[in-house]
């Protein structure tokens, strides 16, 4: 997992491999750390992941309703029909904004800062 500034308050954060139990709570740390340093956008990069389980479901939801809370937003990027038919599964897929691609989720960042401005 590694994480980059992509604005003064947009982040990437990109995961790889499964993501399971294991590594939740490490996603957990990185985004709360990032929500605490003042994040308005975070952008999770699942396109190196096969496979994720409900802890890091969990950890993502709550992060996105952290930052919409907050009056941020989160953005998650896979192309994964398995990743994807997860969020499907398990009802999630509404509590999310997805893209298919890197560019477009931060596109979406820069748009969004430019008209916050």
């Amino acid at each position: 997992m590694s994480s980059a500034e992509l604005t003064e308050d947009a982040f990437i954060v990109t995961v790889s491999g499964e993501a399971d139990a294991h590594a939740a709570p490490t996603l957990q740390r990185e985004l709360d750390g990032l929500a605490d340093d003042g994040a308005r956008e975070l952008i999770v990069d699942l396109l190196q992941v096969p496979f994720l389980d409900s802890t890091v479901l969990a950890v993502l939801l709550r992060a996105a309703r952290r930052m919409r809370v907050d009056g941020g937003d989160m953005v998650l990027i896979s192309d994964d029909p398995r990743v994807l038919r997860t969020f499907e599964v398990s009802g999630l897929v509404s509590s999310f904004r997805f893209e298919r691609t890197l560019s477009e989720a931060v596109g979406h960042a820069r748009t969004t800062e430019r008209t916050d401005d």
